[in-house]
């Protein structure tokens, strides 16, 4: 494989069949050495480990550097990977575009697992180093984060479709068309309160959307799971962040609550390379928590109207709702002890 020094100089398109053979070949050679032999590690995958260390430590030079890096850079390098993992997807089956839906990517699973490993580094390495957080509080986070992480590993393992064919006692009823259907995707028998995923190409019940973070849909057999995941992640990010800023900063105890330490007089942040690190850390972990936060008032908003996601996308119902009925849509997603029966539809 040659390149014409030229088509560089002259800013010249290079062939696609180039760029395929360049690909495959650095997806062949990208091993991670193993006792049982090298294991192929995607290209995405790695991309996306060795993307946050660097953010990280680029963030931590200054003020300036942070908010350029984690407002422009960081949300910028996503977008563009995220559309070239389209194209891909595009270039090799073009009905993709007309179906208008997600190619499925180690990118985004492995890019939020990273940073979440590399907040957990960087705050034990440096945050940590200062011993001003007690054994109470370090316990605090520690239980947030196993709480948080058991749910997320419960939510991708329910993940499932579970739909089993119907019976042969059904047959009437399939017939009369008033509890199951014909996926027109599936080719399938599928409840009539089933969606298809065009992403995961299976039928889901109670279908609430494709979480492109988690590479998996968020039906009724993890939803709720989902939800406390969320709760419970950003609570461990929010609480983090305020660990690390108060290490950094002269810290304020509230008077009722000597386990909320919140971060006051902030001037020597940047003074070290090591405050500069637990800066850094911090403002990843509130830029977390931030978009944890908006994807759980999603769920609350959705939750609320007794609907599902897509649902809400398309219809944007914006009628008023009483408290009452607020209540009752609460209580019917959180304690709902089976699926509703298949003789009739449901959100």
């Amino acid at each position: 494989m040659q390149l014409d020094p030229q088509k560089c100089i002259r800013c010249s398109p290079i062939e696609s069949s180039l760029v395929e053979r360049l690909h495959s070949t650095v997806a062949d050679r990208l091993r991670v050495p193993w006792p049982s032999g090298a294991i192929k590690v995607p290209a995405s995958v790695a991309f996306s480990v060795a993307l946050m260390p660097c953010f990280m430590l680029l963030a931590a030079i200054s003020l300036t550097a942070t908010l350029i890096t984690y407002c422009l850079l960081l949300p910028c390098v996503v977008y563009t990977v995220h559309r070239h993992i389209k194209d891909i997807a595009v270039s090799r089956d073009p009905q993709l575009l007309s179906k208008q839906t997600r190619h499925r990517s180690k990118f985004y699973i492995s890019f939020l697992l990273s940073s979440l490993f590399w907040c957990y580094f960087f705050f034990m390495t440096q945050v940590m180093n200062h011993l001003e957080i007690n054994a109470i509080e370090s316990l605090v986070l520690h239980a947030l984060c196993g709480t948080s992480l058991a749910c997320l590993y419960i939510t991708r393992d329910r993940s499932a479709p579970r739909l089993s064919p119907p019976a042969a006692a059904e047959v009437d009823v399939i017939e009369s068309g008033n509890a199951w259907r014909l996926c027109d995707e599936c080719v399938k028998q599928v409840p009539a309160f089933a969606s298809h995923c065009r992403t995961c190409n299976a039928c889901f019940l109670h279908r609430d959307h494709h979480c492109l973070w988690l590479d998996c849909c968020i039906s009724s057999s993890n939803d709720r799971w989902f939800v406390c995941s969320v709760a419970v992640g950003g609570t461990a990010l929010l609480y983090a962040a305020l660990l690390a800023l108060s290490v950094v900063c002269r810290p304020y105890v509230l008077r009722h609550s000597s386990l909320l330490p919140l971060p006051h007089l902030c001037i020597y942040v940047y003074a070290t390379w090591k405050s500069g690190l637990s800066t850094s850390t911090a403002c990843l972990l509130l830029m977390l928590f931030t978009a944890s936060w908006l994807l759980l008032v999603q769920q609350v908003v959705c939750i609320a109207r007794g609907v599902r996601l897509r649902q809400w996308k398309r219809s944007r119902d914006t009628s008023r709702l009483t408290l009452a009925k607020v209540m009752q849509n609460c209580f019917n997603f959180w304690f709902r002890w089976s699926s509703p029966p298949v003789t009739r539809r449901s959100c």
